[in-house]
């Protein structure tokens, strides 16, 4: 199913930046690779950051 959006001119201007950094195909694949990101940094979670371990713990607060 298909539908118009309206989106203000700065709005499309940035869709289409990310549109052709990310070389996608379509607005839909931009605005869903933009929500997955989204999804992916909820609570500052970061990709680069190793899992804790307690043995690697250098603050030592027990």
């Amino acid at each position: 199913m298909q539908t118009t959006i309206r989106v203000e001119e700065d709005v499309l201007r940035f869709l289409e930046e990310v549109k052709n950094q990310e070389k996608l195909k379509s607005y839909n694949e931009t605005i869903k690779k933009l929500i997955e990101t989204r999804k992916l940094s909820m609570f500052g979670a970061d990709k680069k950051l190793r899992k804790w371990k307690e043995s690697e713990d250098r603050a030592k607060f027990r």
